[in-house]
């Protein structure tokens, strides 16, 4: 198969008389080449037309409220981002590296954040969560949450504060 990802789209069944045969493939799929093969058959006129549209993502935080005010440090918290998808289907939507976590340095490249003893990435109940296990002032400053797949890209961005 040559490294090529084939999604199958669906079956067309002859009718007598019939011209045109609309197959839905009822899912997202996304790529670049489509093959219509007939089984032996000889196919002698056969046109193809692919009507699609663009996905699309959207994010936000759902505990935004909760980030309002400073927040003591020390205690643990986690950020919330919600993802609601248009056109757009994941494998395996409880995969917390669905989304990706930067904190925003002014002027410089954002930082990607790994999972490691001060944070780590969860998701429950439709949201994708970054967990601190005990924030300190230092880890105060904006943070993004990011949505890259499917050549679809969304983020979300929150300031957050701890004293």
């Amino acid at each position: 198969s040559s490294g090529i990802n084939a999604e199958y789209g669906g079956t067309v069944s002859y009718v007598s008389g019939q011209s045109v045969y609309v197959v839905d493939c009822g899912f997202p799929i996304i790529g670049e080449i489509v093959k219509v093969s007939l089984n032996g058959n000889i196919l002698t006129l056969c046109e193809v037309e692919i009507i699609g549209s663009e996905g699309s993502a959207e994010l936000s935080i759902a505990n935004m409220a909760k980030f309002a005010n400073t927040l003591p440090a020390g205690k643990g918290v986690s950020v919330q981002c919600k993802v609601t998808l248009t056109k757009l289907s994941l494998k395996n939507a409880a995969d917390v590296s669905n989304v990706s976590w930067y904190k925003v340095i002014p002027g410089e490249d954002d930082v990607l954040i790994e999972d490691n003893d001060d944070v780590e990435f969860n998701y429950k109940q439709g949201t994708y969560r970054l967990w601190f296990d005990s924030p300190q002032a230092d880890d105060s400053g904006t943070y993004k949450c990011v949505f890259n797949q499917q050549h679809v890209y969304a983020f979300v961005e929150i300031t957050m504060m701890w004293e």
